[in-house]
């Protein structure tokens, strides 16, 4: 997009961020599902704890596969040298960044 659109590789920057935010969470998650798993089978008097954990990681999942979609999103509509409004591509990173705050807080939330 640098080459082909002249965006400042500063304004680009937040592709890398929102990756790097998604894998993190994934890893995250990734063990969340044994923990899960051993939660239940031996913590059957912890019932409540055993709730909250289970509706953090779906809105951390949720907010996860979100962000993924959008970050997978087609952006050649983006890099049309015919096209000079940039405002569509400002909108989708906006969008995306906002997704990302929310990741990032579900994240917070659900390690805390």
């Amino acid at each position: 997009m640098n080459e082909v659109k002249s965006y400042p590789a500063g304004e680009l920057v937040f592709f890398e961020q929102c990756a790097d935010a998604i894998v993190k969470c994934r890893q995250v998650l990734k063990w969340t599902y044994v923990v899960s798993y051993y939660s239940e089978k031996h913590l059957a008097k912890a019932q409540a704890k055993i709730q909250l954990f289970k509706f953090q990681q779906t809105a951390l999942e949720e907010a996860c596969e979100q962000t993924h979609q959008i970050m997978e999103s087609d952006l050649s509509a983006y890099l049309d040298i015919n096209t000079v409004d940039r405002s569509p591509f400002y909108k989708f990173r906006a969008e995306l960044i906002n997704k990302m705050k929310i990741l990032e807080q579900s994240y917070e939330s659900f390690v805390e």
